[in-house]
């Protein structure tokens, strides 16, 4: 079953796509990465959907850590499935 954002949340998403590719991203484990987006260091925990910067926690749309690193692991809609949270496919 397909997932479908809002304008609004399709928009936010957009906005953080060039910011991500910014970041540079270091592995602690297969589930967390500490992320450098030049102004801050955060840790995503893609497991637990977090971000030690809140944003992903408080809007519930990813921010652009967990963008960078969802990208990086090649988890993009299993990670940030808007209606359920939980992964669209799992392999």
């Amino acid at each position: 079953m397909p997932t479908f954002l809002t304008h609004d949340a399709n928009a936010h998403i957009k906005q953080r796509i060039l910011p991500s590719q910014r970041c540079e991203i270091h592995p602690i484990d297969f589930h967390r990465f500490k992320v450098d987006d030049k102004w801050n260091e955060a840790i995503v925990d893609l497991e637990q959907h977090s971000c030690s910067c809140r944003e992903w926690d408080l809007d519930e749309l990813p921010c652009i850590h967990a963008m960078a690193v969802a990208r990086l692991a090649y988890k993009i809609e299993a990670t940030f499935n808007a209606t359920d949270r939980e992964p669209i496919w799992e392999g």
